[in-house]
């Protein structure tokens, strides 16, 4: 058991200086999807399509570390769930904000309507 924690500490540890170069070597707006966010991801305005958008996701169990975090609590948003859930589906949750942003920029190339075969509208 000493060597998985050893594993797991070390992969922690990995995630995080993985982040904080991933954050200095790309330029853009960072925005950070955690349950510590003070307002719903709805509120962010994501349409300047002239600039980079990064969405950065933890991982479920743990999140994203709050050693990331404390520099960016300006840019750090939740999805509203009620108060008996304690996480959401990670793939969920990028889907919902990744439909964000594209409901902002107006759905680019997505088909907005559908049609019935074999009936008129």
């Amino acid at each position: 058991i000493e060597n998985y924690i050893t594993l797991i500490n070390q992969r922690s540890n990995d995630f995080v200086k993985n982040l904080q170069l991933f954050l200095k070597q790309n330029d853009g707006e960072f925005y950070f999807f955690t349950r510590y966010g003070k307002v719903p991801h709805t509120s962010f305005n994501f349409t300047d399509k002239n600039k980079n958008i990064y969405l950065i996701f933890g991982k479920e169990s743990t999140g994203i570390p709050k050693s990331i975090l404390k520099d960016y609590l300006d840019r750090c948003m939740r999805i509203p769930t009620s108060p008996n859930v304690r996480a959401l589906n990670l793939s969920n949750c990028v889907a919902i904000a990744t439909y964000e942003v594209l409901r902002q920029w107006g759905f680019p190339e997505l088909l907005c309507q559908g049609e019935l075969t074999k009936y008129e509208w």
